[in-house]
């Protein structure tokens, strides 16, 4: 996870006498996978929300940790119907056989990346693989088909240059990127965004946690149709 040369901000009880400061820990789904300060508790229930809401084949996740088992339920859920008069029967007479793809080096010992690994190796809705992500894409695109969602995670505006210049061509819906602001302001990260993913192909949409300095933001490309 990249982290900007800023010192970590003291959090001072008495700057704050307007809010309570809750210093329990929460008790959380999949908190196994979980890692303190990844900036991903909001994060997780929101893709998990929107792989429920976009229905995707074939998702590809690079970096895993606390949003691999938060993905990985939004598929199993989206084997179920749910019956109430709106649903699109032509739609879900289609075969649905989706995938999770997730690729991680688990070269970062502090993630939980190896955790959430181990836990859905088995799974029939998961496929890791342990290696870089570099020079894959043509492999995966190879074995699954076209990407229709994809979560990056990895490394800092170096990995996401390559993440974006070598996977946006077998991403055919949506792509969301993790820490493109910093401080409220588009970070290195966000300047491959800018470099690679033309207005004229791509929407994008950038969505910040104003209470946090890091770790507290996401850039959603969706494929122009």
């Amino acid at each position: 996870m990249m982290m900007m040369s800023d010192e970590p901000i003291k959090f001072e009880e008495r700057m704050f006498d307007h809010i309570k400061v809750d210093k329990k820990k929460p008790t959380r789904l999949f908190d196994d996978c979980f890692q303190q300060g990844m900036g991903t508790e909001q994060m997780a229930p929101l893709l998990y929300s929107l792989v429920r809401f976009v229905r995707p084949q074939n998702i590809l996740e690079i970096g895993l940790g606390y949003t691999t088992p938060w993905l990985a339920k939004g598929l199993e859920d989206n084997e179920e119907i749910h019956i109430d008069g709106n649903a699109d029967m032509e739609y879900f007479g289609k075969p649905y056989k989706p995938k999770l793809i997730c690729i991680d080096d688990m070269s970062q010992k502090e993630s939980s990346a190896s955790q959430a690994a181990m836990n859905y190796k088995d799974n029939q809705y998961v496929e890791v693989i342990e290696s870089r992500f570099q020079n894959k894409a043509q492999e995966i695109k190879d074995k699954f088909g076209m990407i229709d969602f994809a979560w990056f995670d990895c490394g800092g505006h170096k990995e996401y240059g390559e993440f974006l210049n070598e996977y946006l061509p077998i991403c055919s819906g949506y792509v969301l990127l993790h820490y493109t602001y910093y401080r409220g302001k588009p970070n290195p990260n966000y300047t491959e965004v800018e470099t690679y993913c033309s207005h004229e192909e791509w929407e994008r949409v950038d969505l910040i946690e104003p209470h946090k300095y890091r770790q507290g933001s996401f850039t959603m490309l969706k494929r122009r149709m």
